[in-house]
């Protein structure tokens, strides 16, 4: 199997999908879930129904 344009074509749109699915976990889940310290260990949800 040699690197041919096609194969790199189709590698780039995988490294692409793999980053996206990274990003959308951290932004999506991760970051409500952990604990910040900026707002005294909190998670953010907690945090922002003290004041609802």
């Amino acid at each position: 199997m040699g690197l041919n344009y096609h194969n790199l074509k189709k590698h780039r749109r995988n490294f692409l999908d793999i980053t996206g699915f990274i990003f959308e976990y951290i932004e999506i889940f991760y970051n409500k879930q952990r604990r910040h310290s900026i707002i005294n260990y909190c998670i953010p949800e907690k945090f922002d129904s003290s004041f609802s």
